[in-house]
């Protein structure tokens, strides 16, 4: 699992914090990080 989480690291850069507001339940977590909407309308863009 440490060597894919290298791989991840190596291809897209560490993760960064999330600062300001945001809508946490548009937040999806996963292997590479959490990932927050934003919402217009009846879509979710990530």
């Amino acid at each position: 699992m440490e060597d894919f989480k290298a791989v991840i690291r190596e291809r897209y850069g560490e993760n960064h914090r999330i600062i300001g507001d945001c809508d946490k339940e548009l937040a999806v977590k996963c292997v590479n990080g959490t990932f927050v909407g934003v919402k217009e309308g009846d879509v979710i863009s990530y």
